[in-house]
């Protein structure tokens, strides 16, 4: 009874830890120099917040709540499906002809070279760390 009970409490330890960790890839944030788009993954929600125009920020002594009348806010709509099922589709859709992808030919060409970059400095190290 008493091996039991203690199994049932590390498991409920062990998923308490776990989902911690993944509160942690919970919320999604990309800064740029004009917006702020938050996601969160699990509500399946997000927010876009967008300045309106750029260069009517100056730098200096400025009321904070006076620069939101320029601040764009916009609900993102995040679709229900299985995210890469749901990319895929998009970009079959876009060879098609059937709209527009989910980025441009360029985006996806500069994220191509960006992925070999990164798979080739894995390579290297792991050239590096081989006991060969």
């Amino acid at each position: 009874m008493h091996r039991r009970f203690a199994v049932g409490i590390h498991c409920i330890h062990v998923r308490a830890e776990f989902q911690k960790e993944l509160r942690c890839f919970q919320h999604f944030r990309f800064f740029t120099r004009d917006s702020y788009v938050s996601v969160d993954l699990f509500e399946k929600t997000g927010d876009a917040f967008v300045i309106k125009d750029p260069g009517s920020f100056k730098p200096g002594h400025v009321d904070p709540l006076s620069l939101l009348a320029g601040i764009k806010r916009t609900k993102l709509d995040i679709g229900s499906g299985e995210p890469l099922t749901l990319e895929l589709t998009a970009f079959v859709r876009s060879l098609r002809g059937d709209g527009a992808g989910a980025a441009s030919a360029r985006a996806g060409r500069d994220a191509l070279a960006v992925a070999e970059q990164v798979r080739e400095a894995m390579r290297a190290r792991a050239r590096q760390w081989s006991l060969a």
